[in-house]
Protein backbone atom coordinates (compact mmCIF):
# COMPACT_ATOMS: atom_id res chain seq x y z
CA UNK A 1 0.00 0.00 0.00
CA UNK A 2 1.55 3.46 -0.84
CA UNK A 3 0.66 6.41 1.50
CA UNK A 4 1.36 10.27 0.77
CA UNK A 5 2.03 12.11 3.66
CA UNK A 6 2.22 15.90 3.17
CA UNK A 7 2.64 19.08 5.01
CA UNK A 8 3.92 21.68 6.58
CA UNK A 9 6.42 22.22 3.50
CA UNK A 10 7.34 18.30 2.79
CA UNK A 11 6.09 15.55 1.68
CA UNK A 12 7.05 11.74 2.17
CA UNK A 13 5.79 8.80 0.49
CA UNK A 14 5.77 5.52 2.47
CA UNK A 15 5.55 2.13 1.30
CA UNK A 16 3.84 -0.55 3.45
CA UNK A 17 3.58 -4.09 2.78
CA UNK A 18 1.08 -6.12 4.77
CA UNK A 19 1.39 -9.70 5.80
CA UNK A 20 -1.31 -11.83 4.99
CA UNK A 21 -4.93 -10.46 5.02
CA UNK A 22 -6.41 -6.81 4.17
CA UNK A 23 -4.90 -3.96 5.21
CA UNK A 24 -8.12 -1.91 5.75
CA UNK A 25 -8.88 -4.11 8.80
CA UNK A 26 -6.87 -1.54 10.85
CA UNK A 27 -7.47 1.98 10.08
CA UNK A 28 -3.99 4.15 9.45
CA UNK A 29 -3.89 7.88 9.66
CA UNK A 30 -3.10 9.58 6.31
CA UNK A 31 -1.90 13.33 6.05
CA UNK A 32 -2.44 15.26 3.25
CA UNK A 33 -1.77 19.47 3.05
CA UNK A 34 -5.41 20.57 1.54
CA UNK A 35 -6.15 23.51 4.18
CA UNK A 36 -4.09 26.41 4.58
CA UNK A 37 -1.11 24.58 4.98
CA UNK A 38 -2.30 22.73 7.87
CA UNK A 39 -1.91 18.68 7.67
CA UNK A 40 -5.99 17.25 7.30
CA UNK A 41 -6.04 13.92 8.68
CA UNK A 42 -7.70 11.52 6.74
CA UNK A 43 -8.19 7.76 8.12
CA UNK A 44 -10.38 6.85 5.13
CA UNK A 45 -13.31 4.39 4.91
CA UNK A 46 -16.24 3.92 6.95
CA UNK A 47 -16.05 4.54 10.67
CA UNK A 48 -15.13 1.07 12.26
CA UNK A 49 -17.61 0.04 14.94
CA UNK A 50 -15.26 -0.78 17.90
CA UNK A 51 -13.11 2.20 18.28
CA UNK A 52 -14.64 5.89 20.37
CA UNK A 53 -14.28 8.37 17.16
CA UNK A 54 -14.55 12.18 17.08
CA UNK A 55 -16.28 12.66 12.95
CA UNK A 56 -15.91 15.70 10.81
CA UNK A 57 -19.90 17.02 10.71
CA UNK A 58 -19.48 17.37 6.66
CA UNK A 59 -19.75 20.30 4.70
CA UNK A 60 -17.48 22.44 3.73
CA UNK A 61 -16.79 22.95 7.93
CA UNK A 62 -13.30 23.46 8.42
CA UNK A 63 -12.53 21.61 11.88
CA UNK A 64 -9.22 22.68 13.72
CA UNK A 65 -6.75 19.93 15.55
CA UNK A 66 -5.51 22.25 18.11
CA UNK A 67 -2.21 22.18 20.30
CA UNK A 68 -3.61 22.20 23.54
CA UNK A 69 -7.29 21.88 24.96
CA UNK A 70 -8.27 25.80 24.10
CA UNK A 71 -9.39 27.92 21.56
CA UNK A 72 -6.57 30.41 21.61
CA UNK A 73 -4.45 27.30 21.09
CA UNK A 74 -2.42 27.08 17.34
CA UNK A 75 -4.62 24.92 14.97
CA UNK A 76 -1.72 22.19 13.93
CA UNK A 77 -3.58 20.26 12.03
CA UNK A 78 -7.83 20.13 10.69
CA UNK A 79 -10.01 16.79 10.31
CA UNK A 80 -10.89 15.42 7.34
CA UNK A 81 -12.94 12.47 8.29
CA UNK A 82 -12.53 10.88 11.20
CA UNK A 83 -9.94 9.98 14.45
CA UNK A 84 -9.68 7.83 17.29
CA UNK A 85 -10.30 9.21 20.43
CA UNK A 86 -7.93 8.94 23.32
CA UNK A 87 -9.53 10.58 26.11
CA UNK A 88 -12.37 13.27 26.46
CA UNK A 89 -11.92 15.96 28.74
CA UNK A 90 -13.86 19.37 29.71
CA UNK A 91 -15.42 19.53 26.69
CA UNK A 92 -12.47 18.51 24.03
CA UNK A 93 -11.50 15.02 22.70
CA UNK A 94 -7.53 14.13 22.60
CA UNK A 95 -6.20 12.30 19.85
CA UNK A 96 -3.19 10.86 18.57
CA UNK A 97 -1.37 11.94 15.38
CA UNK A 98 1.24 9.68 14.12
CA UNK A 99 2.33 12.39 12.03
CA UNK A 100 5.33 13.36 13.84
CA UNK A 101 2.93 16.11 15.56
CA UNK A 102 2.10 13.93 18.83
CA UNK A 103 -1.12 14.78 20.22
CA UNK A 104 -4.31 17.57 19.19
CA UNK A 105 -7.55 18.64 20.44
CA UNK A 106 -10.43 18.71 19.07
CA UNK A 107 -13.12 21.15 20.65
CA UNK A 108 -16.25 18.91 20.94
CA UNK A 109 -18.92 21.85 19.77
CA UNK A 110 -17.60 21.67 16.30
CA UNK A 111 -17.27 17.82 16.06
CA UNK A 112 -19.04 14.81 17.05
CA UNK A 113 -18.55 11.20 18.51
CA UNK A 114 -19.03 8.17 16.86
CA UNK A 115 -18.58 4.62 17.15
CA UNK A 116 -17.83 2.55 20.29
CA UNK A 117 -18.19 5.61 22.73
CA UNK A 118 -19.29 4.87 26.37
Amino acid sequence: MRKMISGLGCTLLLILAACGGSDSATPTQGISDESGGLPVIQNGGDVPDDLCVVVHPGGDAIVPVHAQPRTDSAPIAVLGDWAEIMQFQAGWYQIALDSGIGIGWIDSTVAQQAGACS
